[in-house]
């Protein structure tokens, strides 16, 4: 989107108006069988109107667990590039250099880097 930007500016930049967030275990658009015990959006849209209306940007969104030993579980989903961590318990979201290196293609038909 701005590739006169360097990653982080450009990510930042980005991050003003949209939001990326990887579903751990998701399959495209659906629950995935093999992953049971994954979370699956399915109550975000009032994140979007509390952003739209009010300003209060989300850094994570719920998954619920669809089924599994953990079915009925609500966990939190951190925006891209940050990853979730759990320090003493408390769940922080925080950017890992590898998570960042792995949606990072080079493609020789594109004349930018690929996310």
């Amino acid at each position: 989107m701005y590739p006169d930007l360097s990653f982080e500016e450009g990510n930042k930049k980005l991050n003003e108006w949209y939001r990326l967030y990887l579903i751990p275990g998701a399959a495209h658009c659906a629950t995935n069988s093999a992953q049971p015990n994954a979370g699956f959006p399915r109550d975000n849209f009032n994140h979007l109107i509390q952003w739209v209306e009010d300003g209060i940007t989300p850094t994570t969104i719920n998954a619920t667990v669809q089924s599994g030993s953990k079915e009925g579980e609500v966990q939190d989903v951190c925006t891209w590039p940050s990853r979730p961590y759990y320090k003493n318990g408390t769940l922080v979201c925080q950017e890992n250099q590898s998570s960042v290196k792995a949606m990072l293609w080079d493609l020789p038909a594109y004349k930018m880097p690929v996310y």
